[in-house]
């Protein structure tokens, strides 16, 4: 097995498209840690530099046909990034152009041209890592409100995973205080330090190492997204590089575990104080990892400030700033990846102020337009307007009352406890943290290394909580179900039956049988008091990512990467009826036997609901823009809770298929949904570590 890259990277047009001399110093980075032996160990480092159209396409036509089955190939470009009016892909190259604001094609690289290259290649395992926006920032090349761009259709395929920096009209620039754009410095600092090595076992994972850099970009700039398309859910297991082990690695990873907003707690400080002792670190190297740990946010506030020391100089020129100037200042918010809510809290905060006290009422007019402008052309970049209920007796009002952090990059599971007092969260790293429900504050985590010494901290991708109150079940990327003593956070027991790992569990009211789906495409009950299995369902022909069992214990539904939902007869294990509306694979399934309702949530983005009296489709809902992976029923039956990868919670009417509201805080894609039995409280988690706590108000 050989590992190989193809690094490209373009600078310099001949055309009017902007030069990024950020392109051929993040080659030349990325170059550094993969040829390194103790790092990268790749076997073979191509670059190309300033590349023609021509040359570009004939050197990755023969790199990717010169390669293996068993070769690992990485192709990765740093430039422009371009789309035609069709909204296809191209990649720039140094004699791009364009004709009459039209893209001449032949002077760039077509995405599926490259797909057509990775597709003919023996290669197995392909990485593509695309460090460059797709803004079209050729003039009035597309329009500026397309924000839409197929990436997975356009380069996915089995065994090929896609990384890129941004999503559509964001833009990839350099930061300051690096000569690196944003996502390839922390790709690089990801794999150099060893940072990125998430789970501990020595070796970078592509899906560690853009979890990694994704959570340092929106860090200096949150408005970008990098993103990673994985088909078919390949990809996990592609080892881009290995850690070395030092003593600035566990120092670097203490800062990073107590550093909240740019800032370090007293307590987080005296703790990393008594490690630089104890790992023998001078005061000066541990200064340099804490600054460089900072540094993202340090420079997204200095962006923050010269965005406000702009607007307060275009008020002293232009008290009522014109059509011109708002368009600049909207081009400015872009071009720093600002956030939005945080321009608008500076903007009003500067209008306020900079008002005289007799002009107050003209000044928050003023407010009220560029208000107005900014939600003008927040319509203009969706492809499709939400409709919110707000004068409707079922309209609901969510709050979120607090937001707590998991230790873990990504929590895949939450639930609440049956009492509602508390609430269990499961991560990636393989702990469960004990949140009280009313405070937010941490009861106790359960983390099966500190308890036992052993290194299993497999993923955790779901958690039940048994009735009475006593126990907690997780399920992981092990093959094992895990019960946990409450009140002592001791493991119990491992239930072993499934042959690889466990994607989703649940529980029967009374309690007494745990239910598991798994990667092996089987559905297992298992009698909770002797930990055995008792039953095994076999009709799914890919894996059971969702399963649910009704409140009555008659009805048990599955729901799997075949794209069908399967019901059961709980008592008699019988199929009763298979659901095969859906286009892709099922990421969570809820049901609600009082109601005769199913609902099921899909990767090819919509929840469904279904009528189990006459086993027919009721609504099929599409206002998320991504994966569906978390929905549930209110225990009153009247509403469903979608979350998805879209970064959105979406809250609807059951009778009607009607969205009563839309939750947006998360900053990245959430992944699970839980609700109290009393349908007052909402819990939600998602791929950054945070759990939002939202009430309800009727």
């Amino acid at each position: 097995m050989a590992k190989i890259a193809l690094l490209i990277g373009v600078s310099d047009y001949i055309s009017e498209l902007k030069p990024l001399p950020a392109a051929i110093h993040d080659v030349a980075a990325m170059q550094r840690v993969l040829e390194n032996r103790e790092i990268g160990g790749f076997d073979e480092v191509i670059t190309l530099i300033n590349p023609t159209s021509s040359n570009m396409a004939e050197q990755m036509e023969v790199w990717f046909g010169s390669r293996l089955s068993s070769d690992l190939a990485v192709l990765f470009f740093s430039g422009h990034g371009i789309k035609d009016e069709k909204r296809n892909l191209y990649l720039a190259a140094h004699n791009t152009r364009k004709r009459q604001e039209v893209l001449v094609k032949t002077t760039a690289v077509a995405a599926n041209i490259v797909h057509e290259f990775a597709l003919d290649s023996k290669a197995k395992r392909q990485v593509i890592i695309l460090d460059c926006c797709f803004s079209g920032a050729f003039g009035n090349l597309i329009a500026k409100d397309d924000e839409t761009l197929d990436l997975e259709n356009q380069l996915g395929a089995e065994g090929r995973v896609i990384l890129t920096s941004s999503s559509s009209l964001q833009y990839s620039f350099e930061q300051k205080g690096s000569n690196l754009s944003i996502y390839t410095r922390y790709l690089v600092e990801g794999i150099e330090t060893g940072a990125a090595d998430k789970d501990g076992d020595g070796k970078i994972s592509i899906h560690e190492l853009h979890k990694y850099a994704s959570r340092r970009v929106r860090e200096s700039a949150p408005s970008m997204t990098p993103k990673i398309f994985i088909p078919k859910d390949e990809g996990f297991e592609i080892i881009i590089a290995n850690v070395k082990v030092n003593k600035e690695l566990e120092y670097r990873k203490a800062v990073q575990k107590y550093a909240n907003r740019g800032k370090i707690s007293v307590v987080g400080s005296t703790r990393l104080t008594l490690l630089r002792k104890e790992l023998e670190l001078s005061l000066g190297e541990a200064e340099q990892i804490q600054n460089e740990v900072l540094a993202p946010y340090q420079i997204y506030l200095e962006n923050l400030d010269l965005y406000e020391q702009t607007l307060i100089s275009a008020m002293n020129e232009e008290p009522k700033l014109d059509e011109t100037t708002l368009q600049e200042l909207q081009d400015l918010e872009i071009s720093l990846a600002l956030k939005k809510e945080d321009v608008e809290t500076l903007e009003q905060k500067v209008f306020l102020l900079f008002a005289p006290k007799p002009a107050l009422k003209e000044q928050v007019e003023q407010i009220d337009v560029i208000t107005a402008e900014k939600e003008t052309r927040k319509l203009q970049d969706q492809s499709q307007l939400i409709s919110y209920i707000q004068n409707s007796s079922s309209t609901q009002v969510w709050q979120c009352i607090h937001t707590l952090k998991h230790n873990s990059t990504s929590v895949y599971s939450i639930v609440i406890s049956p009492d509602s007092q508390t609430l269990v969260s499961g991560g990636d790293d393989g702990s469960l943290m004990i949140w009280k429900l009313d405070s937010g504050k941490l009861i106790r985590t359960i983390s099966w290394k500190s308890t036992f010494g052993e290194s299993d901290t497999s993923c955790i991708t779901s958690a039940v909580v048994t009735p009475n109150g006593q126990m907690i079940a997780s399920g992981n990327l092990s093959k094992f179900i895990k019960l946990w003593d409450w009140s002592s956070g001791k493991l119990t027991r491992s239930l072993k039956g499934h042959s690889d790992s466990v994607r989703s569990i649940a529980i029967s009211a009374d309690g007494q049988n745990l239910i598991s789906g798994s990667r092996d495409s089987t559905i297992k009950i298992w009698n909770l008091a002797a930990g055995k299995v008792v039953h095994t369902f076999g009709e799914h022909s890919d894996s059971v990512d969702a399963v649910a069992i009704s409140q009555d214990t008659k009805i048990l539904v599955s729901g799997s990467r075949d794209s069908t939902v399967k019901i059961w007869d709980f008592s008699s294990k019988k199929l009763l009826t298979t659901f095969t509306g859906h286009s892709d694979w099922i990421r969570s399934v809820a049901v609600n036997s009082h109601r005769n309702v199913l609902v099921s949530g899909s990767r090819d983005q919509t929840v469904k609901l279904w009528d189990l009296s006459n086993r027919a489709i009721m609504h099929t809902l599409t206002e998320h823009s991504d994966w569906v992976t978390s929905v549930l029923i209110s225990s009153d039956g009247d509403f469903l809770i979608s979350g998805s990868r879209d970064k959105t919670i979406n809250i609807w009417e059951i009778s009607s298929g009607q969205l009563l509201c839309k939750l947006t805080d998360h900053l990245e894609g959430v992944c699970c949904v839980s609700i109290s039995s009393d349908g007052r409280t909402l819990v939600s988690s998602s791929d950054d570590g945070e759990i939002k706590n939202w009430r309800r108000r009727s």
